[in-house]
C-alpha cells in the first residue's frame, strides 16, 4: 500500500461492500416480515430451515400472522431527541481529533505544537480502550443515561482550559482526556439508541440516527480547520462546549434509561 495514494486504499475497502450485493439476493427474509405482512407460509418454510440447519425441531403449535397490528409496528417511537445525539456526538469527537491533529501541526503558527510523538498517539489508543471498558462497565451499573452524562462532563472539563493559553503538554493531555471520554460516549450511544427503539423499527431508527450523526461529523471541520487557521482556539473550543452542554440537555430529556427494562416489540 505503500506505493498507492488515498484513492486506491479506498477502493479496495469498498470490494465487500460490493460483495454484500450479491449476497442479499440469496439471505432470507426476515420471517416476522412475512407475518406481518401475512404471508405465514414463507414464513414457516424459513423458520423450519433454520431449525433443520440447527439440527431442532419447531415448538408445537401455530404460526399466527400479526398483519392486524401491521399499523402500530410501523409507527415511530416519540424520541426526537434520538438522532440529534448521535449527531453532537459526532461533532464533538471527530472535531476534537481534527483538533489535535490541527494543532499539532507545524504549519500553525499561532499557537504552540502540541506533542505529537509516535510514542503518545500509541500509548493513547490502550488508554482509548481503557476508557471505553470503564464505560461498559458502568453501563450495566449506573444506567445508559448516566454514564454518558459522566463521559461527556469529564469531556466539557477535559477542554474547559482550553479556552485560554495552555503549555504544549497541558494542551496534549487535555486535548487527549476529552478525546478518550468522547469515544467512551460513542460506544455507550452506540448501545442506547438501539435499545430505544421498539424492535419492529429498531433496525430503521438506529440506521436514520447514524445517518443524522454524520452530519455533525461533516460540519465539525469547519470549526476545527477553519477557527484554528485563523487563529481563534477559544472560540472552536467554545462552540464544542456549547455542544457537549447540548448533548447533556438531550440525554438528561430522555424519557427513561433502558437499563435493566426489556426492549419494546411495538410501538406504542
Amino acid at each position: 500500500m505503500a506505493k498507492l495514494n488515498w484513492r486506491w486504499v479506498l477502493a479496495l475497502s469498498s470490494v465487500p461492500s460490493f460483495a454484500l450485493l450479491f449476497l442479499y439476493g440469496v439471505a432470507p427474509e426476515s420471517p416476522r416480515y412475512l407475518c406481518m405482512k401475512g404471508r405465514t407460509g414463507d414464513a414457516l418454510r424459513i423458520l423450519e430451515k433454520i431449525a433443520s440447519v440447527n439440527r431442532t425441531k419447531l415448538p408445537a403449535g401455530v404460526l399466527i400472522s400479526s398483519r392486524s397490528t401491521d399499523k402500530a409496528e410501523e409507527s415511530t417511537p416519540s424520541e426526537d431527541r434520538i438522532p440529534l445525539l448521535p449527531s453532537l456526538n459526532s461533532f464533538s469527537y471527530y472535531g476534537i481529533i481534527l483538533l489535535t491533529s490541527k494543532l499539532s501541526s507545524r504549519e500553525s503558527g499561532c499557537f504552540p505544537t502540541i506533542q505529537s510523538s509516535g510514542y503518545l498517539l500509541g500509548d493513547s489508543l490502550y488508554v482509548n480502550a481503557f476508557i471505553t471498558s470503564i464505560a461498559a462497565l458502568l453501563v450495566d451499573r449506573v444506567g445508559r443515561k448516566q454514564t454518558m452524562s459522566i463521559m461527556f462532563g469529564l469531556a466539557f472539563i477535559f477542554l474547559l482550559p482550553l479556552l485560554t493559553r495552555q503549555s504544549a503538554v497541558l494542551t496534549t493531555c487535555l486535548l487527549f482526556g476529552a478525546r478518550m471520554n468522547a469515544m467512551a460516549t460513542f460506544t455507550v450511544a452506540s448501545i442506547f439508541a438501539p435499545e430505544l427503539y421498539p424492535t419492529s423499527v429498531r433496525t430503521t431508527g438506529a440506521g436514520v440516527a447514524s445517518a443524522v450523526g454524520r452530519i455533525g461529523g461533516m460540519v465539525c471541520p469547519l470549526v476545527s480547520v477553519a477557527l484554528v487557521n485563523a487563529c481563534h482556539q477559544t472560540e472552536a473550543i467554545a462552540i464544542y462546549l456549547a455542544v457537549i452542554v447540548v448533548a447533556l440537555v438531550c440525554i438528561q430529556l430522555f424519557p427513561y434509561d433502558t437499563k435493566g427494562r426489556e426492549l419494546s416489540d411495538t410501538a406504542s
